[in-house]
């Protein structure tokens, strides 16, 4: 019976690639630990609680609001717009691609 050890690693790796994490971030398992239970567990720290980094970051290639306000799991309303887009747009951070109030309308960030 397999313990799907080879499995395990193979999604470890995968994840690892995925977020490009450091070249230890995924380790062995210790041959003193049984394998017939085991279990990845991926642990995500966010390094700000800035949203607007998180726009921005986003950004890098242009999308809608609703797009943006989904990747933050928020609520497309004025008041995101106001609160996270608009800020950033006037700061001259975030551009709009599209005419004003236009369903097309998307954005994206003019600085690295």
């Amino acid at each position: 019976v397999s313990s799907g050890k080879g499995k395990m690693m193979t999604l470890a790796n995968s994840v690892k690639q995925e977020f490009d994490l450091v070249p230890n971030a995924v380790d062995k398992i210790p041959p003193a630990y049984s394998c017939d239970k085991e279990r990845i567990i991926i642990l995500a720290i966010s390094t700000s609680d800035n949203p607007s980094a998180s726009v921005l970051n986003f950004c890098k290639e242009p999308h809608s609001l609703s797009e943006i306000a989904a990747h933050l799991k928020m609520n497309p309303s004025s008041y995101f717009r106001k609160k996270y887009v608009t800020p950033l747009l006037i700061e001259g951070k975030l551009a709009a691609l599209g005419k004003r109030n236009s369903p097309s309308l998307k954005y994206i960030t003019t600085m690295e």
